[in-house]
């Protein structure tokens, strides 16, 4: 996924590719984690009660089908909100990776994360590089706060 996303930012067919996997992805993947949702609000069910499944299938993610759309075409507000997005999936998957590691907490949940969190991963690495974004967000400046310029040292010694 990755790789189709780099490919996407010089091939029109690629980035529709990546559109299209990315749409699928957010609909099959939101849409079980509302079921994860709705379960784990609504019944008591043993396996199915606090489902830790839901950070790496997350309901939040359902907006991405939008967002396939926008990657497809290539314009339109949804693409920078999509990064981000997927920047929040990515977290959750590795937060649910981190919990996978921990002795008996919770529940079992290794194999399910470690299939899913590289897909993240993968989605964001691809978005990244179809937008020629880093794939670290460094921090701007806010223009509307101001910051104290301190004038340089100057020497002591008297220049004639």
């Amino acid at each position: 996924m990755a790789l189709l996303g780099h490919l996407g930012a010089r091939r029109p067919i690629a980035r529709i590719a990546f559109g299209g996997v990315l749409c699928s992805l957010g609909l099959l993947l939101g849409l079980l984690g509302c079921v994860f949702v709705f379960f784990w609000a609504f019944t008591k069910h043993w396996s199915a009660y606090q489902n830790e499944n839901i950070l790496v299938c997350p309901p939040w993610a359902l907006p991405l089908l939008i967002g396939g759309f926008a990657f497809a075409s290539g314009k339109g507000r949804w693409l920078s909100r999509s990064h981000d997005l997927l920047a929040v999936c990515v977290v959750s998957s590795l937060v649910a990776l981190v919990l996978a590691a921990i002795p008996s907490f919770g529940q079992d949940n290794t194999r399910v994360a470690l299939l899913l969190a590289p897909v993240w991963v993968g989605l964001y690495v691809g978005a990244s590089a179809t937008l020629g974004r880093p794939l670290i967000p460094r921090r701007q400046p806010n223009p509307g706060v101001k910051t104290l310029e301190v004038p340089p040292p100057q020497s002591s010694i008297n220049q004639v």
